[in-house]
């Protein structure tokens, strides 16, 4: 309940309950998070197939999907761009990240993710649409999993400190063998190469961020979020780019 009240907008009962140890393990869940949003997004994405091609179904798609997470993953992934880029001390980037005015770094990153996510699910073939549908928030939310599990908090405070594992092993191998389970069923091996091509940027960026302020922080989970995303919906395009080609 703690992930799904951390991730969505979807209205939790008795949610000023969930704190302290439930909030310690909510990272854990966070792919059966993406499962169920994965779910909504199919489900949105097939009522609309009669009536509308693949691009403009892609464009509510993506509008439905934000709408869901309350625009949280994009806005953490404007404030990373605004603060990794901006020249200064660690400190003054920190600060940078919760000012509440958007830079052209933020825009600029925000427009170019969505816009990357927007093309690739737009060129998939119907083949793989239905699970790259449901495998692409999976996988994003399994990646901000690792981000929490492998790599030290920025700040004393935030938002992120209070989801910090209790035991880092244990949400680690659940939330994967939660991803995993969820790419080959959905996709098979090319749904298992999704997932590692999305850890493996998710990795890069995790790096560049800990170069960059020491640590990551709650704005950073959203930024891995949806580079892992992008990563896994253009592993999946290439799949099958690769496949019809005969290669």
């Amino acid at each position: 309940m703690s992930a799904l009240q951390l991730l969505t907008a979807v209205p939790v009962p008795f949610a000023s309950r969930i704190e302290g140890p439930h909030q310690r393990w909510a990272a854990m869940w966070f792919p059966l998070v993406g499962l169920a949003l994965g779910g909504l997004l199919l489900g949105f994405d097939l009522i609309l197939a009669p009536v509308l091609p693949a691009p403009p179904r892609t464009a509510l798609v993506l509008l439905l999907l934000a709408l869901l997470t309350r625009f949280i993953h994009i806005d953490g992934l404007m404030d990373t761009f605004d603060g990794a880029f901006a020249i200064g001390s660690r400190e003054e980037r920190l600060a940078m990240m919760r000012d509440p005015r958007v830079g052209a770094f933020g825009v600029g990153g925000g427009v170019l993710v969505l816009l990357a996510k927007y093309a690739l699910l737009a060129a998939m073939p119907d083949v793989l649409r239905s699970a790259a549908l449901v495998l692409t928030p999976t996988v994003g939310r399994w990646a901000a999993t690792q981000a929490i599990g492998l790599w030290p908090y920025a700040r004393r405070e935030g938002l992120g400190t209070g989801y910090a594992p209790v035991s880092r092993a244990a949400v680690l191998a659940v939330s994967t063998l939660l991803a995993l389970g969820s790419a080959y069923l959905l996709a098979e091996w090319d749904g298992l190469i999704a997932a590692g091509i999305a850890t493996l940027a998710a990795a890069a960026v995790s790096g560049l961020l800990y170069a960059r302020f020491g640590g990551l922080t709650g704005d950073s989970y959203g930024a891995i979020v949806e580079i892992g995303e992008v990563a896994c919906v253009a592993s999946l395009l290439g799949a099958a780019t690769l496949t019809a080609s005969g290669v």
